[in-house]
């Protein structure tokens, strides 16, 4: 008895041991796992990130393109939309697939288990920020897209994209095939030059992008604050005359001034929730503040 004890006593040392033994290692796989992550993160390579300007000049090559694959599809319902050659940012991939995906003119990249293994390769590069290999070849793209599950295939080259805030220029080559027979449905290099406007929105934009949010906020206030007392004056002349939709005007034109001046402080981007409420709490800011001029100027400079 005494010996079937020491076994079972030595028995369970050595589980807690080997348990211990795992759950040390395993420990030090996650640190390792996640300091090798945070150094990958701070010192690998970095994605670059498109200006405003040439993001705007993308969504100008998107009608063209639209319009040739709904032409072009022929009978067709689904197409790999393999990632674009020199396609640094990932932008252009990733705004074509998602616009013929919008429109609805070719199911892209059908998710499938095969699709899945084959295209796991490519968010592994993009987890890592490296450059996505793509083919250069109607060859290479027909064996890379063969058993995805959709009969054609897409792929190209980016051979230029350039934008600044007095020009822009995007050259981009695309090809649309079928997978089976190798046969090349549409085959278009597009090149877009643009001249913006200084009041382009995406120029404001990328003009904006260069000041932090800080700066922004204290420009606006700054604006926001001399406008009416600059223009006491008129504030003066006008509530004098004691006319409610006179000083309604005058009141509804500072405001919208401020309006549109928290718009571009924002950026133009009020599209999330976040950005409406912030837009419209500082119109209310803008609007209690010129009425108080306003009464201001009448009750103490003799309206």
């Amino acid at each position: 008895m005494s010996a079937l004890n020491m076994k079972l006593t030595r028995l369970l040392y050595d589980s807690r041991r080997t348990v211990w033994i795992l759950v040390t290692m395993g420990a030090l796989l996650v640190v390792s796992a996640v300091v090798a992550g945070k150094v990958w993160q701070r010192y690998g390579p970095k994605k670059p990130v498109l200006t405003e300007v040439q993001k705007d000049l993308v969504g100008r090559w998107m009608p063209q393109v639209l319009a040739d694959l709904k032409e072009k599809r022929g009978t067709n319902t689904a197409a790999i939309i393999l990632h674009l050659a020199n396609d640094t940012s990932d932008h252009l991939t990733d705004t074509l697939r998602s616009e013929v995906q919008r429109t609805g003119y070719l199911t892209v990249n059908p998710k499938t288990f095969t699709s899945v293994i084959q295209t796991a390769d490519e968010e592994l590069q993009r987890a890592l920020n490296l450059q996505v290999t793509s083919p250069d070849s109607l060859d290479k793209a027909c064996a890379r897209a063969r058993g995805l599950g959709a009969p054609l295939v897409m792929f190209g080259k980016v051979h230029r994209l350039e934008g600044t805030s007095s020009e822009a220029q995007l050259d981009v080559e695309v090809c649309l095939a079928e997978i089976a027979s190798k046969t090349v449905l549409h085959q278009r290099r597009y090149v877009i030059d643009w001249k913006p406007a200084v009041v382009e929105a995406a120029v404001l934009r990328d003009a904006l992008a260069r000041l932090s949010p800080a700066e922004r906020f204290l420009a606006w206030s700054v604006g926001a604050l001399v406008l009416p007392v600059l223009m006491l004056p008129v504030v003066r002349s006008v509530v004098r005359r004691k006319s409610n939709e006179a000083n309604a005007i005058l009141l509804g034109c500072l405001t919208a001034a401020d309006a549109a001046g928290a718009y571009l402080l924002l950026g133009g981007g009020v599209g999330s929730a976040l950005g409406v409420i912030l837009l419209l709490f500082l119109t209310a800011l803008a609007f209690v503040y010129n009425m108080r001029i306003m009464v201001f100027a009448l009750t103490r400079l003799g309206g």
